[in-house]
């Protein structure tokens, strides 16, 4: 029954495999914003795109080609709290790629803001895959403990190297577990909820309420980490390292 277990978990994992993959986009609609942005017309490669954005489930699900050529038309509109929005939306999905990190430290300096707090030193190495990736290596290690159990089970016990296959699965059962702790820190609120400050800009309050004090103005394009809703209007939000404080929801750009 033990070596049961990793099937079960393998099939608990399907369904995070299969959503870890993007629709294909439509190609009428990518072909169009392209073609616009090529010729220059920004604002019908932004109308593109956006359409593009809404053909799937949500922003969270688009890929990361599609978030870095809307942080490229952004940028190019000089609306830069959008564009790093959307860089730091590619650079989740495809934290390795050069074009996104260097496009993202330009609009970074082009705002004149800090750039998003850096990850624990534990989390850093982590970081290095996108939590799509870390769903297939758990996925997969969780399949080959499996299939070690199967193989155990099915083979003929007279077999002299049969007891052998069980003696890797205690050190790939630890390395699933290790895997799957490795994506779970992605829904850590210090990555679910990073935001930026919308333009103009915004007060930092003191409180969930218009008159309270102000902390500190927050320009555009400011970092935070949203902690909590406060009402229907508000948020509660961190400004890093150790500001608190509450900013309306209006102001806000989540990161997807």
């Amino acid at each position: 029954m033990k070596c049961l277990f990793p099937c079960v978990l393998a099939l608990l994992l399907l369904p995070l495999a299969a959503g870890a993959q993007p629709p294909p986009p439509a190609p009428d609609l990518a072909t169009t914003a392209q073609a616009a942005y090529d010729a220059g017309d920004l604002p019908a490669a932004l109308a593109a795109y956006q359409a593009l954005l809404a053909t799937y489930p949500s922003p969270a699900d688009a890929p990361a080609a599609l978030h870095h050529d809307l942080g490229n038309t952004y940028y190019r509109l000089a609306d830069l709290p959008h564009a790093i929005q959307h860089f730091l939306a590619a650079q989740r999905r495809a934290p390795r790629d050069p074009d996104t990190a260097a496009n993202l430290r330009l609009a970074l300096q082009t705002a004149n803001v800090p750039p998003p707090p850096e990850p624990n030193a534990w989390l850093a190495p982590i970081r290095r895959l996108a939590p799509a990736e870390w769903t297939f290596v758990a996925l997969a290690l969780y399949l080959l403990a499996a299939l070690l159990c199967l193989l155990y089970l099915l083979l003929p016990a007279r077999l002299a190297f049969r007891p052998r296959l069980l003696r890797p699965l205690p050190f790939v059962l630890l390395l699933c577990v290790l895997a799957t702790a490795a994506r779970l820190t992605f829904l850590l609120p210090s990555y679910t909820r990073l935001a930026l400050v919308d333009a103009p800009g915004a007060d930092l309050l003191s409180a969930p309420l218009p008159d309270s004090t102000q902390l500190v103005h927050l320009p555009a394009a400011t970092t935070v980490v949203q902690t909590s809703p406060a009402g229907a209007s508000y948020a509660a939000v961190r400004l890093p390292p150790s500001t608190h404080g509450y900013l309306p929801l209006s102001a806000l750009l989540p990161v997807p």
